[in-house]
């Protein structure tokens, strides 16, 4: 599994997908594992958060539109415990 670094996410009120990028980010407490696709082939990653409940999986769906809009990936999925994993 190759580690992606999120450290660097520049996340902007005014980031704003296309209607078809929107359909690429999916998902749901405080940790959300990231499913990312790409040219290189789908990674994985962790995204961690201080916050709480929605606010963390609202973290995590700001982490994926920068991925998606900043770094190229053409999709990218969370799934966060504060709904149960696999929800």
């Amino acid at each position: 599994m190759k580690k992606l670094s999120l450290k660097n996410l520049k996340l902007e009120s005014n980031d704003l997908l296309q209607r078809n990028q929107l359909k690429n980010v999916t998902g749901g407490k405080n940790w959300c594992y990231l499913t990312l696709s790409g040219a290189s082939g789908t990674e994985y990653a962790w995204y961690g958060t201080t916050s709480t409940g929605a606010e963390a999986s609202a973290g995590a769906n700001d982490a994926c539109v920068d991925l998606i809009i900043n770094e190229g990936y053409s999709s990218c999925h969370y799934d966060c415990d504060y709904d149960g994993y696999g929800q």
